[in-house]
């Protein structure tokens, strides 16, 4: 972990420390990378694996990086190898320690790759987000529980159908007589019948011997509000996903049942050349009920903030949105990895800047794309003041606000009003409101409605931006940033007004 300096520290220490507020980064094989969130997780089977060199104590579903891709703990042999900081190690030993407790890092990167005493482990945003629902309470039947219990089953890994529906085995069926003559009957695995036989139980041969899968390790045996996560189901084979309809259909197979309770959410990516996946047809759409993510680059602004990228690639990316999706290798994820690695890098008028941000940038985007973001970043990305400067009523190269705003919107000689820099302007304040870190005090809350209230700031936009603010779901939060002013108390009637 890093907490601003290099420390190191235990998982124990450190969930205490997220308790406490603040950004801390953890090392991974790209470098240090931002952690989100920290998620316990109760009762969890665990396992310590050791290599010539490393150790790590992690549950039966923690991901690690191996020769054939990521595999859950529970999967890893001894003998097979693993990803650490040393390079691919054999695993020496791998030894059940039985039930803990465990942690979760959300780690905000594109490979959510990192490093846990230094063997490579994973973290998918997806799972972060349906596993932010075990700190939910919810009730279920009349009881409360602390939260959702979430099973991860990475389907994109499950190459048989014994990995999904289980492995068969025989059974044979046993009869049990209680003293009040009631007689039982039960399917008895055919290894624990002398077992059985013991304890007064009766073959019944004339049933005869029927073959059964035993279900998966990842399901669920208990009752109660549980999730399974189908990660990227439709990077899947085809087989794999006709194994899926039933589950579907009826939480089942022919031979176990999903407990009550369980809930099934299925990620995937579009089916269109951009992906490598498996086409569905119809029958498998339509017992679905779907949601399609669309990329809202003021939405990402608020994203990018939080995670302390590049502000001149967030101002970019807010005034050169249509460039962010579309070419092959530039999208949002390549351009958060630029801005995320590029923060730290000066002037760009200066020729060595420039040659390091060019370095960068060109291995993750494509030429066209980098050749007009160092044109804007040089020229143009100036004009956007950092928000900041507007909350503290800091000087903008020299001029007040007011002036700065006056200058923007002037017409002198000819010049053409730059409405689409106060835009990108309120977009930034918004991101910066929005971070948690970011308290309101009473020389922020002047100076940023002396801001927005400003003559020269078109209506429209003005307008959209307090209710942008009021209908925020932290409006109870933002709220104090907009109110006690005259002129954005008459917008918030309107706002009402019209809700």
């Amino acid at each position: 972990m890093k907490i601003n300096e290099s420390t190191e520290m235990n998982i124990e220490d450190f969930f205490d420390e997220v308790q406490k507020g603040g950004k801390f980064e953890i090392l991974s094989p790209e470098g240090w990378v931002s952690i989100g969130d920290l998620y316990m997780k109760h009762e969890k089977d665990c396992f310590t694996v050791k290599t010539p060199s490393f150790k790590i104590d992690c549950s039966y579903d923690h991901m690690l990086f191996t020769e054939n891709g990521w595999k859950k703990t529970d999967d890893i042999l001894v003998g097979s190898n693993i990803s650490t900081k040393k390079g691919f190690e054999p695993v020496i030993s791998k030894e059940n320690i039985g039930i803990s407790d465990v942690y979760d890092l959300e780690i905000l990167s594109d490979e959510h790759a990192y490093f846990s005493n230094d063997i490579v482990s994973h973290n998918t945003s997806k799972t972060s987000c349906i596993r932010s629902f075990e700190n939910i309470p919810v009730e279920w039947r009349g009881k409360q529980y602390p939260g959702y219990k979430v099973v991860y089953v990475p389907l994109a890994n499950y190459e048989e159908m014994g990995d999904l529906l289980g492995l068969p085995s025989r059974h044979i069926c046993m009869e049990y007589k209680g003293e009040d003559s009631h007689k039982i009957e039960e399917w008895v695995p055919e290894q624990c019948v002398e077992g059985y036989k013991n304890i007064g139980w009766k073959f019944l041969p004339q049933r005869g011997v029927k073959t059964f899968c035993a279900p998966p390790a990842w399901v669920p045996q208990e009752p109660g509000p549980t999730i399974l996560l189908f990660d990227d189901w439709n990077r899947a084979s085809l087989r794999i996903i006709k194994g899926v309809m039933q589950l579907l259909q009826t939480y089942g197979t022919v031979t176990w049942k999903l407990p009550p309770g369980s809930h099934i959410v299925l990620t995937g990516n579009p089916d269109d050349q951009d992906y490598q996946v498996t086409s569905l047809d119809k029958a498998i759409i339509t017992r679905l009920r779907s949601c399609t993510m669309k990329f809202d680059v003021r939405e990402w602004s608020v994203w990018a903030q939080q995670n302390d990228l590049d502000s001149r690639g967030i101002t970019w990316g807010l005034q050169n949105f249509e460039s962010m999706i579309g070419k092959e290798q530039t999208n949002p994820r390549t351009l958060a990895e630029v801005f995320r690695t590029t923060k730290g890098i000066g002037d760009l008028n200066e020729r060595k800047n420039e040659i390091e941000f060019r370095r960068i940038a060109a291995s993750l985007l494509d030429e066209d794309t980098v050749n007009a973001m160092m044109i804007y970043m040089q020229r143009d990305v100036g004009l956007v003041a950092e928000p900041e400067k507007i909350l503290s009523g800091e000087s903008i190269n020299g001029k007040t606000v007011e002036k700065y705003i006056d200058g923007l919107m002037s017409t002198k000689n000819g010049q053409e009003r730059r409405t689409d820099i106060i835009g990108v302007l309120c977009d930034r304040l918004f991101a910066w409101i929005h971070q948690d870190s970011v308290v309101p005090t009473p020389v922020s809350v002047k100076n940023f409605q002396s801001f927005i209230t400003l003559d020269p700031i078109p209506e429209d936009i003005r307008f959209s931006f307090v209710s942008r603010v009021c209908k925020c779901k932290e409006n109870g939060r933002l709220s104090k940033w907009i109110l006690g002013n005259k002129k954005l108390d008459g917008i918030l009637k309107t706002i009402f007004q019209a809700d």
